[in-house]
């Protein structure tokens, strides 16, 4: 038997309970989007805040990045040489740690007619399509993993509809897609249109293998590359995390930095990569940083069930 947890209003709904917590417990309620961090500010060897690309700075006793590592050094090396020792710990990280490749998405939104409405064994809300045994899991666009979210949270759609989503699981280079499209004009252009349609058609058949007749159906249809990634997501080429081989023994980052203050979590730091994961990163830096006392006063005030 397997159980499958899946969050009621979709991945969203995970980052508005986020958002909630910290409107609900923060003495400033605030939470500010849109907001790129240009750099550190550090007083007396602590970090003491953040200042913002628009001139604004946030002042803080502690600072939490959930950036790449890749994208953290860069914001270490913009912060000037009160963190020097933060860029050295940094470069290191970055010898020993390799960043995972990126991905391939389609999301598509179809006319649901004549298809189940709710998961079984002739139609799954998810499942795996590998093109080539013989090539193995993680050969470049041969493992798609496809998810039919509206099966299991029929909210996520209109009435009548499935939204789908299909990726290949990090197996996409960037290094192509960066040397043909980005930071030319070529990059919004039909070429690079062309490029990802092309490169999506292991996502289609990896659907068609339960929806055969599904490019007949679409209503709404969105791709993305590794650039899609790297753009939307400020992701250093469009990297899933960092990446360490088992064979070496070795664990990834911790979450504590040198930087008295200046906390780390996310993709590139234990216990890896994926949503799980990440959030675990997240709640073990919370929980590094508030005293025993301040643990037990947050769990009265949320009242967890017995």
């Amino acid at each position: 038997d397997v159980a499958l947890d899946f969050p009621k209003g979709g991945t969203r709904a995970i980052v508005d309970a986020l958002v909630r917590g910290i409107q609900k417990h923060h003495r400033l309620n605030a939470v500010t989007t849109n907001a790129r961090v240009q750099s550190l500010f550090v007083h007396n060897n602590r970090v003491a805040g953040v200042s913002l690309n628009d001139g604004r700075k946030i002042r803080a006793k502690n600072v939490i990045c959930n950036a790449d590592l890749w994208s953290t050094l860069t914001l270490a090396e913009n912060s000037g040489n009160n963190c020097k020792t933060l860029c050295t710990y940094l470069k290191k990280q970055t010898e020993r740690l390799k960043p995972c490749a990126s991905f391939l998405h389609l999301h598509v939104g179809i006319d649901a007619t004549g298809l189940p409405i709710e998961p079984s064994e002739s139609m799954p809300a998810q499942w795996a399509h590998l093109e080539d045994w013989n090539l193995g899991v993680d050969a470049p666009r041969n493992l798609a993993l496809v998810s039919v979210a509206s099966m299991l949270d029929p909210s996520l759609a209109p009435a009548g509809k499935h939204v789908i989503h299909a990726y290949v699981p990090a197996t996409e280079s960037f290094e192509p897609w960066a040397q043909k499209f980005l930071n030319t004009p070529k990059y919004n252009s039909p070429e690079y249109r062309k490029a990802k349609d092309e490169a999506v058609q292991i996502l289609w058949r990896a659907i068609e293998s339960y929806i055969p007749d599904v490019r007949q159906r679409v209503e709404l249809e969105l791709s993305a590359s590794p650039l899609t990634h790297r753009r939307w997501l400020n992701k250093y080429k469009g990297t899933y995390g960092a990446f360490l081989p088992a064979t070496t023994g070795e664990q990834l980052m911790g979450h504590r930095t040198p930087l008295p203050g200046f906390w780390m979590c996310g993709d590139s730091t234990f216990p890896g990569i994926g949503m799980p994961a990440v959030a675990a990163s997240g709640s073990i830096t919370a929980n590094s940083i508030l005293s025993p006392i301040e643990h037990w006063q947050l769990l009265d005030s949320i009242q967890l069930p017995q």
